[in-house]
This record gives C-alpha cells, structure tokens and sequence, in this order.
C-alpha cells in the first residue's frame, strides 16, 4: 500500500496511483452501467435485492500520479453509476483489512446516502462473512481488486462462487507476474501459495 494523503475533500486519500487506475474503474464502470437492466430486475419491493461488495476497497478517493487528477474508489465509482443508471445497489458491502482506508470509504458513500455495509478483518474473513450475510436469492457482483498476487487468497473466490447470481471482475497487475516470477517460484513461501493451492504439485520451477 501507498501512503495516505489529505484528499480533496479532506479526508484520507490515496497518494500517486497510475493512470492505469482511471482505465480500470472505467471497465467497472461500463460493466456497471450496460448490467442495469438486469440489476433492475432485482430490485424492489419483495425482492431480492442487488449487492455490490468491494473486498480491498481502500479510502475511495486517489489522486493520479502522472496527472494530479482526483478520481473515485472503485465502491464510490460503483454507486455512482449505479445511481446514474437507475439501478442503484441495495447494499454495498466494503471491505480493507486496513482500518483507515475502510473507514474513509465507509464515510465517503455514507455522504452519498449508500446503503453501505461495512466488514472488518482479512479479505478472507469478509468474503465469507457477507457470503452467509447476503440473501442467497439476490444478484451479486464482486469487484477483487488486490494490492498484490499475495493478497488474492484462493478461498475468496471459493466463498463468493456458491452464491447462486454471483459476476466477479478480479483484478491482477500484469507487471507483477513477470516482475516476482522467479521470486515466487523459488520461494519457500510464495504468493501462489494462497493464490493457487497446489501449484507445486502440477508445476515444476526448474523445467
């Protein structure tokens, strides 16, 4: 994680993030966006209900490196579009194991008047929390932003895929394969440990 800034609207923000990040919120976005009408057919009165949940939600606002622009977090992003489309979530679960990044963002969509429901602790803990919190029946759509390969636990994936009407968009760098490849392959403690149970059985790192 980067360091914690004032933002512009005064509170905790995220310092320098790349460009990259405006790319991808805008895919969230237009998935967001061209989803609505289905997401609409979950919504109201004795229904469902459509959730968004946001395991590594971070503050919800980041001022781009190259730029100095401010953008949203992706839960921010996700409301606002779903507002926009008429089809807005009836819950927002978010969560970050860091307690100052959740909480920013927590405050953040309280101020828009989101439904936002907040879990506390691991990635890991808060995908099997809102798994059993969820109505099973509902749509849902999971957004898995990590802040490594590391973080990105296998038994998120294996929480969330039982539910009946569940999308998921994970997201993972391109430059952090490559980049620890051979770290993580000679490792005693790699990140594919968590990120792909088993690997060592079916790969050889010296072949």
């Amino acid at each position: 994680m980067g360091k914690l800034i004032n933002g512009d609207d005064g509170m905790p923000a995220e310092d320098e993030v790349g460009i990259w990040a405006k790319e991808k919120h805008d895919y969230l976005r237009r998935y967001l966006d061209i989803s609505r009408g289905t997401r609409k057919k979950w919504l109201g009165p004795r229904k469902a209900g459509a959730t968004f949940i946001d395991l590594f939600c971070g503050p919800g606002r980041a001022r781009v490196k190259e730029t100095g622009e401010w953008i949203d977090g992706s839960a921010i992003a996700a409301w606002k579009i779903s507002q926009e489309g008429g089809a807005s979530f009836s819950d927002i679960y978010v969560a970050d194991i860091d307690d100052a990044r959740r909480t920013a963002t927590v405050q953040r969509l309280r101020q828009l008047g989101a439904p936002v429901r907040e879990l506390t602790g691991s990635a890991v803990d808060a995908a099997a929390a809102v798994a059993k919190a969820v109505n099973t029946y509902g749509l849902h759509f999971a957004f898995i932003d990590p802040f490594s390969l590391g973080t990105l636990d296998f038994r998120i994936i294996q929480s969330l895929a039982p539910l009946k009407h569940i999308d998921m968009l994970i997201h993972l760098s391109k430059m952090y394969l490559p980049r620890n490849l051979g770290i993580n392959l000679a490792s005693e403690e790699s990140a594919f440990d968590s990120f792909a149970p088993g690997w060592r059985e079916k790969i050889n790192p010296t072949s």
